[in-house]
């Protein structure tokens, strides 16, 4: 049986929970990536219920909690630019996008 019909998927993960562990990303993206090269429109959504944590105990060595999500939503960010996912050799600008016709992962 054949479809042609995209659907509209959305794919959770934890890349952002997890920065400094590259094979977390990798893990969680293959998904996306191919049922984005399936001709789907794909969203990906991460909401684990937990702060983001530090691998070195923070400043005090104790706390494991990332108050500053910045470190972790620069890592998916970057995450969701890398060039295989989008099916090409180059990333797509803003306005590619925020075009209406272009599959997207975020």
């Amino acid at each position: 049986m054949t479809s042609t019909q995209s659907l509209r998927i959305v794919v959770t993960g934890l890349i952002a929970q997890h920065p400094a562990l590259g094979g977390v990303a990798w893990d969680y993206l293959q998904y996306p990536a191919g049922l984005l090269r399936l001709g789907h429109d794909v969203y990906y959504f991460e909401d684990s219920g937990e702060w983001p944590y530090t691998l070195d105990g923070g400043a005090s060595g104790q706390d494991w909690v990332a108050h500053d999500p910045t470190a972790t939503v620069t890592h998916l960010s970057k995450a969701m630019e890398i060039p295989s996912i989008h099916g090409g050799t180059e990333s797509p600008t803003a306005s590619e996008r925020r075009s209406s016709d272009r599959r997207t992962l975020c």
